[in-house]
């Protein structure tokens, strides 16, 4: 394994321990449907990915939502981005993309980002029916070996 994948793999073992200590931060995740049928790594890797989605939208602080293929394209297709939100401070916000990620700075950008959030949560699935997609797609299109 390269040096860097080294580094992004414990970086994103890092992250996920942070939904296991104590007090830990809510993570509310919207994925689009599409994500779940494309296959990436291999049918086991889908498998295991779906049902660790499925594990982690059990736990009180983790809230799972799915948009469902049916919706017309929506504000989150623009690209993934991250909200972070901590009592008493502003919201701040992460956008990515394929050649960097960068913080949103000024206040007309973070109203922009925010209101696409509560735009994509409106054409979201509520928590269990994302659930239950997600058990179907694993069950009807990963688990065929």
């Amino acid at each position: 394994m390269s040096n860097w994948l080294e580094k992004q793999v414990a970086a994103r073992i890092e992250r996920q321990q942070l939904l296991a200590v104590d007090n830990p931060p809510l993570l509310w995740a919207i994925v689009d449907e599409s994500v779940l049928w494309r296959l990436v790594g291999g049918e086991e890797i889908m498998r295991d990915q779906l049902a660790a989605l499925i594990e982690a939208a059990a736990v009180n602080h983790v809230t799972v939502q799915v948009v469902p293929k049916e919706r017309a394209g929506t504000a989150g297709l623009s690209g993934p981005f991250v909200i972070a939100t901590m009592d008493g401070e502003p919201d701040a916000i992460y956008l990515d993309d394929a050649a960097e990620g960068r913080v949103a700075s000024n206040s007309s950008e973070i109203t922009e980002i925010l209101n696409w959030y509560d735009a994509i949560r409106a054409d979201a699935l509520p928590a269990q029916a994302s659930v239950d997609l997600i058990s179907k797609v694993r069950q009807d299109r990963w688990m065929r070996l």
